[in-house]
């Protein structure tokens, strides 16, 4: 699974600091003038997630901010913070998670070959044991 961070328009230039990046996490893009930056981590079973910790970070401090799950590598270049949820989630199969106008709504977009899970049945869901 890939992980990625869009991030732009930091909320406080002066409150940005020099970052230490997790091991497990690369810079794909950067833009100093506008202080845009595209942040990627892979997660195989065998790692751990510690690289949320700093994505969740980052998600406070700037005004436009994406996550997006994507099982295949994304292409990426400076067109990539323009586009849409929509474009995102049709040129790869993903999942995104972005803010809204304000912070403290998050969306949830997906591509439309992918499916939610299904919230009732795990709701509902009663496992019983077995005598076996």
């Amino acid at each position: 699974m890939n992980f990625y961070l869009v991030t732009s328009k930091i909320f406080d230039e002066t409150q940005e600091s020099i970052k230490i990046i997790p091991e497990n996490v690369s810079v794909l893009f950067s833009d100093e003038e506008y202080k845009d930056k595209i942040y990627h981590s892979k997660y195989h079973r065998t790692n751990d997630l510690s690289f949320l910790d700093f994505f969740i970070e980052e998600w406070q401090e700037y005004e436009n901010v994406a996550m997006i799950l994507s099982v295949n590598e994304i292409k990426i270049n400076s067109s990539f913070f323009r586009k849409s949820w929509k474009d995102y989630t049709n040129l790869n199969n993903s999942f995104i998670f972005f803010k809204g106008i304000e912070d403290s709504v998050v969306w949830i977009g997906k591509s439309i070959s992918l499916n939610f899970p299904d919230i009732e049945s795990i709701r509902t869901y009663n496992p019983t044991l077995s005598g076996k």
